[in-house]
């Protein structure tokens, strides 16, 4: 029988997790599933591990070499059986009620595409849940200018509607490939975020800011800079190169510290963003821009009491200055998407 739903895991050196990820697999609720891992040349213990399972449902393929993520996950799509494609990392776990919570949503709404939900992640055994936005027109316009917009690893999508569309992942984008497959989904489908957690996803090992060189840093930089205009241009956004370099500045990955005069700067690109999508009948970007900012703010080559005072806002502790920077933001710049 021709399973329902295939769970996607590219694997590459992934001994250390993979039998944890396989193992919140198989103990899923949803049953009608198979598990397909591709093997992008690993050269640790990752095949004898996975081959220790003597579970049906697991298919083990293997590429003739490493070939990257972007050519895993697109071997992935073209092997993939199930009429439903669920992406997991090898070192992420999915919780018990992860491809049922999916599955049925998309069974029950056929006129979605895609779908992913919110998340917990775990830092140094320390479980914290991630929340997107739940709102349509947050995910496709918000969403897909500040990075990520979904967790790729909470996401379930058609196979019928990749086929239909063309859509894989583009190498060009080597550090955020999942990021402009998104957007190019976006193109074609409503995106929707589920409220409800469904997988666990692990931090704080093997860093591409940690470990890369000040030369892969930039051009890191670069690609995902790329991502984001090509987010732009599919919402119909324009930026002068000056906004750009502005709006760039402040979500920089890895993060590096922000002057006042930056700030300003692209604080009025993302006033010109808003006023964009406001022209467009788009609402919702004033409220993600002002939660995004806030994260920024801190990034400021300033002394705390100075970012205080840059806000306007004196001896608040964090989680109530959010919401008053929101309210400062909005008097200040008049966002009108809000």
């Amino acid at each position: 029988m021709t399973p329902l739903v295939t769970v996607f895991i590219p694997a590459y050196n992934a001994g250390q997790y993979i039998k944890e990820t396989i193992e919140s697999v198989l103990q899923q609720t949803y049953e009608n599933f198979e598990l397909l891992i591709v093997n992008d040349g690993s050269t640790d213990d990752t095949v004898r591990i996975i081959e220790e399972f003597r579970d049906p449902r697991i298919r083990l393929c293997h590429n003739d070499q490493n070939r990257g993520l972007s050519y895993t996950r697109n071997r992935g799509l073209e092997l993939a059986k199930g009429e439903y494609i669920a992406f997991l990392d090898a070192d992420d776990l999915a919780l018990p009620h992860r491809l049922q919570t999916e599955v049925t949503f998309l069974e029950a709404h056929p006129q979605y595409d895609l779908v992913g939900s919110w998340f917990h992640t775990i830092i140094d055994g320390t479980v914290k849940r991630q929340r997107y936005h739940t709102g349509q027109y947050k995910i496709r316009n918000a969403g897909m200018i500040f990075m990520p917009m979904l967790t790729t690893s909470t996401i379930m999508i058609r196979t019928s509607f990749i086929w239909k569309n063309r859509l894989s992942y583009s190498e060009a984008y080597f550090v955020a490939e999942d990021h402009a497959f998104l957007i190019d989904c976006a193109r074609y489908t409503d995106i929707v975020c589920l409220s409800k957690p469904v997988t666990i996803y692990r931090l704080g090992h093997e860093s591409v800011s940690k470990q890369s060189s000040e030369k892969q840093v930039e051009e890191r930089r670069r690609v995902i800079s790329q991502v984001q205009q090509l987010a732009m241009e599919a919402q119909g956004i324009t930026l002068t190169k000056g906004q750009k370099k502005a709006f760039e500045r402040l979500f920089w990955d890895p993060p590096c510290p922000v002057a006042p005069k930056e700030m300003e700067a692209g604080l009025e690109a993302l006033q010109e963003i808003d006023r964009q999508f406001y022209e467009k009948g788009v609402r919702g970007f004033g409220e993600e821009a002002r939660r995004v900012l806030f994260q920024a703010i801190w990034r400021m080559s300033v002394s705390r009491r100075q970012k205080w005072k840059y806000l306007g806002i004196r001896f608040c502790k964090e989680p109530v200055a959010s919401r008053l920077f929101g309210y400062w933001l909005f008097l200040k710049y008049s966002l009108q998407g809000r």
